[in-house]
């Protein structure tokens, strides 16, 4: 499983999720109860349906763990991660607390970004570099 690949050493399989489940897809623990969360997301539409796909998983699915994206190949996904990022900057001005916890769920929140081949077409980074 490709999945084993992308988690923090010394994890194990907890629970894989069905489609359309609520909560992360894959769920790896580790001794101590610590979990890792993987959600996985196929991405048929334009960027509109990244960004809305991108923050819910960050804010409610895989919150500072790993978002696991496939999008069509013709995808410039650079361009899309960084409206994304450009699209939330008030946010990183913003002293309100929910702006706040955002923010750091976007920082603390990894993605990776693969066409429908499964080449990696944007390499595994925090959402929110900054």
């Amino acid at each position: 499983m490709i999945f084993n690949d992308l988690k923090p050493e010394k994890y194990d399989i907890l629970n894989i999720a069905g489609t359309g489940g609520a909560g992360a897809d894959v769920v790896f623990v580790d001794k101590q109860g610590k979990l890792f969360k993987i959600e996985v997301k196929s991405i048929g539409g334009g960027f509109n349906s990244f960004n809305r796909e991108l923050s819910y998983a960050a804010q409610n699915q895989a919150s500072g763990n790993l978002i696991f994206i496939q999008v069509r190949s013709a995808i410039d996904a650079g361009n899309w991660l960084g409206k994304f990022r450009g699209s939330r900057k008030s946010l990183l001005q913003s002293n309100e607390p929910s702006d706040i916890a955002k923010v750091n769920l976007y920082r603390n929140t990894e993605v990776i970004i693969l066409n429908e081949l499964g080449e990696i077409i944007e390499k595994r980074q925090k959402i929110f570099m900054n």
